[in-house]
């Protein structure tokens, strides 16, 4: 069976919330632990990430460190921008994730997935997915 949880991330400060998690059935606890820790991980990723385009912060090489430093920032008044880092995207690839899997693209590309095999005629699919872009 399958059981969703619903979760915040306030992407300023690299903070993640789960909802209701004390109502997942037991049996599906290892699974939900399992989550939990590659979330933590994809979190600590992404803030060193981000830290190393921060002005003052490329010492933030450990995901600990680089955690520490973006919730920081996100509730300094000083910082005018505490998300910078996620508006530098210099391309759109649309396709299938399995087209860029393994680049390193430096945040400098949005990804939207694309199949274009499950798709209309028309392209309802694939008009949705560009349509933020």
């Amino acid at each position: 069976d399958t059981w969703f949880v619903g979760g915040y991330h306030d992407t300023t400060a690299e903070l993640l919330e789960l909802a209701d998690v004390d109502r997942v059935p037991a049996s599906h606890t290892s699974h939900l632990q399992k989550a939990n820790a590659i979330l933590e991980r994809a979190r600590g990723k992404n803030a060193v990430e981000r830290c190393q385009m921060f002005m003052l912060a490329q010492h933030c090489t450990t995901p600990t460190h680089a955690l520490v430093h973006t919730h920081t920032r996100s509730t300094d008044l000083a910082q005018s921008r505490p998300e910078l880092c996620h508006c530098t995207n210099a391309a759109v690839i649309v396709g299938r994730r399995e087209l860029t899997k393994g680049w390193f693209l430096a945040r400098r590309a949005f990804l939207p997935s694309y199949d274009p095999f499950n798709d209309d005629e028309r392209g309802t699919n694939l008009e949705f997915v560009i349509t933020p872009a």
